[in-house]
């Protein structure tokens, strides 16, 4: 075996090291696990066992390892460790890798998304004094490629088949992951919530994510009660809203403030005369999956979902259109590779942007916040999503 396939060999290891790690926190923070639980698996086995490990091992076996590295010297019995953790990781390339590989597939938009434009890029850093209510957030927005006061207005035109022809056009404004933290000012809010207005959307939804400290309680009324569309105002809840010791002030708040709960529910709307079915699906963290009846087969159905991993129900209830949230796009996006972070069973497949898996299509929002105040390449968005019945509507 020469140098540049042992070398090789020692670059899989590494991937499959950090692959696994990865795949594992992912699937973690997709479950309904108590926060506690879930930070313990974080913060006391993923990344030390992350960092740590590469480190033990060299530390232990630093001979061993580079003889077999430099001149192709058999791993001796005393250090097996290092060769099984070594198959392991090679595993998780042949078995993981493929899935991985598979799901940058969907990083290409179907051909349901018949144009996403750019509407406006608002650069905030020269506010970031007074939008960065804490000193660390402020240091952690200067740091080269972290784009947390970047926001972006997007129109993105979708077809759907099942929409009637007669409300070709209709606007939503898709928000998502707000994060009322306390680390970003009302006044960086306003201003994404002020470009949203401008759009003129028909009907505003957030999905999920809204708050995570209870002092920020009173910005809900304060920046959402003043948002208002033809058509209303909807949301779920996610993972973060159960941070607030009684999410029911949540939804108390919001809907005081004339937002409507689609929180495991189902209910049917009018525009124009057409009926709109509407269902919240707010699993695993809160109340049952929705069920459509047999009376809204023939309507076109809408769903909102704090996760993607929402997709499967989706598709059992035929869905035609979801919105979600919860994976801030990853958060950190690679040049070609994109996302690689995600908390979701389907890891970074459904990070952000337009899907379509039969017969659902489902836009992802990278959303506005986040509790950790870091984006590369990872913009915050705010969505105007138009709908139309046919991909010639221009």
């Amino acid at each position: 075996m020469d140098g540049f396939v042992r070398v090789l060999i020692f670059c899989f290891v590494i991937i499959g090291h950090f692959g696994w790690w990865v795949f594992a926190y992912n699937r973690i923070n997709a479950t309904g696990l108590p926060r506690s639980l879930v930070k313990f698996f974080e913060r006391g086995i993923f990344l030390p066992i992350t960092l740590l490990l590469p480190v033990v091992l060299l530390a232990l076996y630093p001979i061993s390892i580079w003889n077999w590295l430099a001149a192709g010297t058999s791993i001796p019995g005393h250090s097996t460790p290092v060769l099984v953790y070594a198959l392991f990781c090679l595993a998780v390339d042949v078995v993981i890798g493929p899935f991985w590989l598979f799901s940058r597939a969907y990083l290409i938009p179907p051909k349901q998304l018949l144009r996403s434009q750019l509407v406006r890029h608002l650069d905030l850093n020269d506010q970031r004094d007074a939008l960065c209510q804490k000193k660390f957030t402020a240091q952690l927005a200067q740091l080269p490629g972290n784009c947390i006061l970047e926001l972006q207005s997007v129109r993105k035109s979708l077809w759907l088949p099942a929409w009637p022809q007669c409300l070709d056009g209709f606007r939503i404004g898709h928000i998502s992951d707000l994060h009322f933290t306390g680390q970003l000012a009302t006044s960086f809010y306003r201003q994404a919530l002020d470009e949203l207005v401008s759009m003129r959307p028909d009907m505003i939804v957030i999905t999920g994510d809204i708050i995570d400290k209870a002092k920020c309680l009173p910005w809900i009324e304060e920046l959402l009660g003043s948002l208002k569309a033809p058509h209303g105002c909807y949301f779920v809840l996610g993972n973060h809203d159960k941070r607030i010791s009684d999410p029911g002030e949540v939804r108390r708040a919001l809907t005081l403030s004339g937002w409507i709960d689609l929180g495991s529910r189902v209910c049917e709307i009018d525009i124009h005369g057409q009926k709109i079915s509407l269902a919240g699906h707010e699993k695993p963290w809160f109340g049952e999956e929705p069920v459509f009846d047999s009376v809204s087969s023939n309507m076109f159905r809408l769903a909102l979902a704090h996760s993607p991993d929402a997709i499967d129900w989706a598709q059992s209830q035929a869905i035609d259109l979801l919105l979600a949230g919860h994976t801030h796009g990853g958060q950190v996006r690679f040049p070609l590779i994109g996302p690689i972070v995600a908390p979701s069973w389907y890891g970074s497949q459904f990070a952000s942007g337009v899907f379509f898996r039969k017969p659902t299509l489902m836009h992802v929002s990278r959303g506005l916040a986040g509790v950790h105040p870091l984006r590369f390449r990872c913009q915050p968005e705010i969505a105007l999503l138009e709908l139309y019945s046919s991909p010639s509507h221009e």
